[in-house]
């Protein structure tokens, strides 16, 4: 331990490490995305999010699934006709249309940008007939024609069934969503399943290649229900459902493969590998914190960690630190360095900006570096940079396996060559 600041002396490392920074999320920053019946459109102009509502370019959705679109300058009034025979009628600063025979009062009313007409996403989608929906964390807006092309949706690519493995067998696992062993997907996997052995939790264990996450899921009465994320990328995956880590091992049961088509590098923004962003209660306390501008934002992230979450001494001296999600520690108001890291990278994440944990190995100044790697801190993306912060080392220290708070801002963005005499990340990072 440090006499005036700590490191963590052992961590848990489950999860691979993450490939340097990679920046992620730049689409849902230039704009959000529009995908129709599977197909990103190239637009000129972008959906726009206003008071919580998504609006789309009428014409180019329109189009993409096969309406007929008529402008009227004079009115300046759109008309779309569906495939089914539905009009719509309706103009900008207009706050009705006119469907049919009935005039509809709009949730917000159509506008001009850019010489193009931005409709109420859920309007539109109602009005012909179609699936919508809206992923936040790839900015993306989808309309579909059928289920299948929605976020989470799968399709098979075989006729290969789930993998069960002789611990699954065990368990009496069972899988029912995805339905074959080889799918397709778009970002992410609806995962559901039953199993009969008493677990509280399963984890999806998600690898591409050298790459890998971890990813727990709840199970309740039996059944677990969510979403499987694949953050790095494009290309194929390997999906196995395991059991709650026992020390530093996973046990299979069940496995599938997967094609993501999906284009974008989301490791520094899904919630994936324990950090659930998207848990309600870390939502609330990012919108606590969240500032006019990026810095600020971070900077009052790291002083509420630092000075809200306690440092658990006796999980330090475990064997194996306990796998914690980032909700976990925001509820309990403690953990160590791997924890506060995590809750670090949860909050900036559910403002929008990329974080990742890092993990390497921590000393005082002049004593030799440890034989493993021994601490985790984070690096945010900050107007382009990436910025290291420990708020761990911030929140204070420990002296006679007592922790004392002691708030700094020390390990914020600190310098370089000071940083390099404390700190040094694993090779692979």
């Amino acid at each position: 331990m440090f006499s005036r600041r700590f490191f963590c002396w052992l961590l848990l490392i489950l999860n691979l490490l993450l490939a340097g920074p990679v920046m992620a999320g730049s689409a849902s920053r230039a704009g959000p995305r529009l995908v129709v019946n599977g197909r990103q459109l190239e637009l000129d102009v972008p959906p726009a999010i206003e008071n919580g509502r998504v609006l789309a370019p009428l014409r180019a959705a329109a189009e993409a699934l096969s309406a007929a679109v008529y402008y009227e300058p004079a009115t300046r009034q759109v008309t779309v006709t569906g495939k089914k025979g539905v009009t719509v009628t309706l103009a900008p600063d207009t706050p009705w249309a006119q469907v049919g025979d009935r005039t509809v009062l709009l949730e917000a009313p159509p506008r001009l940008s850019g010489g193009r007409t931005l409709v109420p996403l859920r309007f539109l989608s109602e009005t012909l007939g179609v699936y919508v929906a809206w992923e936040p964390v790839t900015g993306t807006v989808y309309l579909s024609e059928d289920l299948l092309h929605l976020p989470g949706q799968t399709r098979p690519l075989t006729k290969s069934t789930i993998i069960l493995y002789r611990d699954g067998v065990r368990a009496g696992i069972k899988l029912t969503q995805p339905a074959a062993g080889y799918v397709e997907a778009d970002t992410r996997v609806n995962l559901q399943g039953t199993i009969q052995n008493g677990a509280t939790e399963v984890v999806a264990v998600v690898e591409k290649g050298t790459e890998r996450s971890d990813q727990p899921l709840d199970v309740e009465n039996g059944t677990f229900t969510g979403q499987v994320w694949l953050p790095f990328g494009p290309g194929e995956y390997t999906v196995t459902i395991c059991n709650p880590p026992k020390g530093n091992e996973l046990a299979g049961l069940a496995g599938f493969k997967v094609r993501n088509v999906g284009r974008q590098d989301l490791r520094t923004l899904a919630p994936v590998d324990w950090i659930d962003w998207h848990h309600p209660e870390i939502l609330a306390l990012a919108r606590q914190l969240k500032r006019d501008d990026v810095l600020t934002t971070v900077t009052a992230i790291h002083d509420w960690i630092a000075e809200n979450i306690t440092y658990d001494v006796a999980a330090s001296r475990q064997q194996w630190i306990p796998q914690k999600r980032a909700s976990a520690v925001l509820r309990s108001r403690s953990g160590v360095c791997e924890h506060f890291s995590r809750l670090m990278a949860a909050l900036c994440r559910a403002n929008g900006i990329p974080a990742v944990v890092v993990r390497g190995y921590a000393r005082r100044k002049n004593e030799p570096w440890p034989a493993e790697p021994n601490h985790a801190w984070n690096e945010v993306l900050i107007n382009g940079r990436w910025v290291t912060i420990d708020a761990t080392l911030d929140a204070g220290y420990v002296v006679n396996d007592r922790f004392i708070k002691e708030f700094s801002r020390k390990y914020f963005d600190p310098d370089p060559a000071r940083l390099a005499l404390t700190h040094r990340k694993q090779p692979s990072q």
